[in-house]
């Protein structure tokens, strides 16, 4: 990766379908996680489910440094991880940078109350970049908004993933059903052809020290 700084922070995107047994994902790939939450340099980690898809998660793992997952997806012990979750699952990945972050409160798990939004942007990366805010500014004038965060690859710079969330799934329902939300959602596809996903919040957890 040239170019980057490898003790910047960075964001592992992985969308993962489930073959079969969602239930028997689910648990390896839990124990994935707490894997994940022991290493150095790991952060914290968001994982959803769609709602009209619930075969299809998609796992947020938010690192200190790029450095720090380097470092990791070279050892044995990883790599295991991987290859047992390879066989259950078909998987795309990406990484990227958070360019704008609003943090207000935490989702209840098991709601129905993560809104992500892919984008590709056709215009101005930086005004697409001001309407997803100002969107989010938007649902901050609504209760029960917990925050939002903005991702932008660094494998295909044009392409960006917006998670927003609500502490319950009635917030979600009011600020979706918003006359605000499509105005500034038909704004945001003036710049970039959007597509949106509701999931429901599995895990948030942050890194285990100590």
């Amino acid at each position: 990766m040239p170019g980057r700084d490898l003790n910047g922070p960075l964001t592992v995107i992985n969308r993962f379908t489930a073959k079969d047994d969602f239930e028997a994902f689910e648990r390896e790939f839990r124990e994935h996680c707490q894997f994940l939450r022991r290493q150095a340099h790991f952060d914290f980690l968001v994982t959803v489910q769609l709602v009209d898809q619930p075969q299809v998660y998609v796992h947020l793992a938010h690192w200190q440094s790029l450095q720090g997952f380097l470092q990791l997806v070279h050892e044995d012990a990883f790599l295991k991880h991987v290859q047992r979750l390879g066989t259950m699952v078909e998987a795309h990945a990406d990484q990227a940078l958070s360019v704008n972050r609003v943090l207000r409160t935490e989702a209840l798990p098991g709601a129905a109350n993560v809104v992500l939004t892919h984008a590709q942007v056709i215009g101005e990366h930086r005004e697409f970049e001001r309407r997803f805010r100002d969107t989010s500014e938007h649902f901050g004038q609504l209760g029960g908004f917990g925050g939002s965060d903005l991702l932008r690859s660094t494998v295909s710079p044009t392409n960006y993933l917006g998670v927003s969330w609500w502490y319950d799934t009635e917030s979600c329902d009011r600020a979706l059903g918003s006359e605000g939300y499509q105005e500034h959602r038909i704004g945001m596809a003036g710049t970039a052809d959007v597509a949106t996903e509701r999931t429901r919040l599995i895990a948030y957890e942050r890194a285990i020290t100590g």
